[in-house]
């Protein structure tokens, strides 16, 4: 972060730079919070605090990215080392621990995203379909996520890392008419 605020040559000038000083912005990053406070009695968990930001986002990601035919799910991390029951830990990543983003893509542009944190996936609909019982959580979050591309319009290609791919989950991928690809 200290980059965006060096004046170094050989270091691209950001414009934060010229409204805003470091110092104050780390005052701000500190202090500033995006949701209201709970009513008396009742503890948020750590992604509805966000939620009223996310939702829109998530809406608006949707709105604007027509999604072509090869699409990737795969997790996000976001670096994140303070307290939280929500932070997961994966040390042999690039980014050991933080909090995990499950995500829809396609050439670097987030489709559909849910957060999850062990144990947990946020906004995963309890009931995803009746012929979907037997699919594990993971699979539900990537059938959650796939059922919100536009299926009528176009034809897809899901491509999805090992820890992902299993045998039940492509079988109902492949009643949708998605075709899916795993790695190996």
């Amino acid at each position: 972060m200290r980059d965006l605020w060096a004046t170094d040559p050989k270091y691209p000038k950001h414009l934060i730079s010229l409204f805003m000083g470091q110092k104050r912005w780390e005052q701000l990053k500190r202090f500033f919070h995006v949701s209201p406070p709970p009513p008396k009695g009742v503890k948020y968990q750590v992604f509805e605090k966000i939620e009223p930001l996310t939702t829109p986002l998530g809406e608006a990601f949707r709105k604007y990215i027509i999604p072509r035919s090869m699409v990737s799910f795969n997790e996000m991390m976001v670096r994140f080392t303070g307290r939280s029951t929500a932070i997961i830990k994966l040390p042999s990543k690039p980014i050991p621990e933080g909090f995990k983003i499950l995500s829809l893509c396609q050439y670097g542009y987030c489709y559909s995203f849910i957060f999850t944190s062990p144990g947990c996936f946020f906004g995963l609909p309890s009931r995803i379909d009746h012929q979907d019982i037997a699919l594990l959580k993971t699979s539900k979050c990537v059938l959650y996520l796939t059922r919100q591309l536009p299926l009528q319009a176009h034809q897809f290609c899901l491509f999805l890392d090992n820890y992902f791919t299993n045998i039940p989950l492509l079988q109902v991928l492949r009643r949708l008419g998605i075709a899916a690809a795993g790695t190996a």
